[in-house]
């Protein structure tokens, strides 16, 4: 009952695609196909295996889209292999199968085993691996498949007059000249990522020789546009390489192996790839972090310009676990006063605090510069922590015209109040005018908005979310530039 509900369903899934109108599809090895019926083929070796149900191939790893139609007679011509009837162990590989891993490696199955065939085009040459042919499986599936030895390249040399021969007796009066088996030293890259996103990029690399051991083998790198020379030759196989995105985004690493003799590979192994990091790498850094599940206000990031030059930060994003993406907001000059958002820029040798609360000036995301009369602002709204409370008082010379009773009230207003008038001085219109027009914010801005040190380096930046954004526990935290390049990572855990 449970075959005949499954291939049910595929007719009804196929029809429309004209099924039986037929198909000249040619089939390789792999290939998922399926007739004017409703049963579903694997190809191996030029047989059709027949899937018996949608658990089956679905515990395979294949996908519905990757069925292809043939015609009838396409179909009837090709021979019936073992029926597959169970995912995890009745999917047989016949020798010869060529299989790609997650990571795009690949493997050369021979007496059930599976052998890895290092990136090398002349190997890939010498077994005639072909990608498209190739069988793509799932890491599970692979650990099934029992591990073999590596494949080496071994290549015998035409004959020359310059060969080296062996005679061997094989009989009486019988000799037969034989060439000698010359093996080529090879050099591999292992690593085949193109695509890197760091700024510490690892490159692992080997060399075969069926003449010695291959660790005995020794290797010299040379990275263009980096290295003025080729390395000195040592027995690493791997290369760690620290790039910081100023010379470029596009590399070539190349590779060369000696053995013991002295011999050195002719054709070392290259690989080109791309470096995805920010000219501001390292330049900008995330300084420190403060992680807060309860309090919203507390929860920070800093940030520190440890380069000699003033950089924008304005537009640049920060991506964690909860959320994706969250946009740098521009920041005001001087808050309630300069509504038009500018960018932020950081100077040399400073700092600035993310805070992930809403502006409780705006109610918003956004930012404001620090000035000797943001104090006024902490009686006005619920500011955690407090700006500083430094404003500036009155100058004395600038009271004398005032009355007794006036000056002495303005001298004992405290920094950063606005005073209620007291009723001695309530009907002296000059002094209570005075204090109404100067000793609050949009006054104390426009007093002093001009004087040298009116501004301070130091800034506040809300990054406008109601609840904590970063997890408490285990965190990593990653900041881009505007073009989504890698700046800096921070990594933080709590157990």
């Amino acid at each position: 009952m449970k075959y005949y509900l499954f291939y049910t369903l595929l007719l009804f899934i196929f029809l429309p695609f004209g099924v039986f109108a037929g198909s000249n599809i040619l089939t390789k090895n792999g290939d998922l196909i399926k007739g004017s019926d409703a049963k579903i083929y694997l190809i191996q070796n030029g047989q059709k295996r027949w899937i018996v149900d949608e658990e089956v191939f679905l515990g395979l790893g294949y996908k519905w889209r990757d069925i292809k139609i043939v015609r009838s007679d396409i179909l009837n011509n090709l021979a019936n292999g073992k029926i597959i009837n169970n995912s995890e162990t009745d999917i047989a590989y016949s020798d010869g199968t060529f299989l790609l891993d997650t990571k795009g490696r690949v493997y050369l199955l021979e007496n059930g085993l599976r052998r890895w065939v290092p990136p090398s085009e002349k190997l890939f040459k010498k077994i005639g691996f072909n990608k498209g042919t190739a069988i793509k499986i799932s890491d599970d599936k692979l650990n099934l498949i029992p591990v073999g030895k590596i494949v080496r390249l071994v290549e015998a040399p035409a004959v020359t007059k310059n060969s080296t021969f062996m005679i061997k007796t094989v009989g009486p009066g019988l000799v037969i000249k034989q060439t000698r088996v010359i093996v080529p030293l090879d050099t591999f890259i292992a690593t085949t990522q193109n695509h890197f996103e760091v700024g510490t990029v690892t490159i692992k690399y080997g060399g075969t020789d069926a003449n010695i051991l291959n660790e005995l083998l020794s290797y010299s790198t040379f990275l263009d546009g980096v290295d003025k020379e080729w390395t000195a030759f040592a027995k690493d196989t791997e290369r760690k390489i620290e790039l910081d995105g100023t010379r470029g985004s596009a590399y070539t690493f190349s590779v060369r192996a000696k053995n013991l003799k002295g011999e050195i590979d002719s054709t070392p192994a290259v690989l080109k790839f791309v470096l995805n990091i920010s000219p501001f790498y390292k330049k900008i850094k995330i300084n420190d972090v403060t992680l807060s599940e309860k309090n919203v206000i507390r929860e920070k990031i800093s940030l520190r310009n440890d380069s000699d030059k003033p950089i924008s930060i304005s537009s640049w994003t920060l991506e964690g676990k909860r959320k994706s993406k969250i946009i740098i907001p521009k920041i005001e000059r001087i808050p309630l006063i300069s509504f038009m958002g500018g960018d932020f820029i950081l100077p040399p040798s400073r700092s600035v605090d993310l805070i992930s609360a809403i502006n409780p000036i705006t109610n918003r995301e956004g930012g404001f510069q620090i000035n000797r009369c943001v104090g006024y602002l902490n009686r006005i709204y619920k500011i955690e922590p407090e700006l500083r409370n430094d404003c500036p008082l009155p100058e004395r010379q600038s009271l004398d015209s005032f009355s007794t009773e006036c000056q002495r009230f303005m001298r004992d207003v405290n920094r950063c109040t606005s005073p209620t008038i007291k009723q001695s001085i309530s009907q002296d219109s000059q002094c209570t005018g005075y204090i109404l027009e100067h000793f609050n914010y949009t006054g104390c801005v426009k007093d002093y908005q001009l004087v040298k040190d009116f501004f301070i380096d130091e800034w506040r930046i809300y990054l406008g979310h109601p609840n904590d954004i970063w997890d408490d526990l285990a965190e990593t935290i990653i900041l881009k530039d505007s073009d989504g390049l890698l700046v800096d990572q921070y990594s933080e855990y709590s157990f």
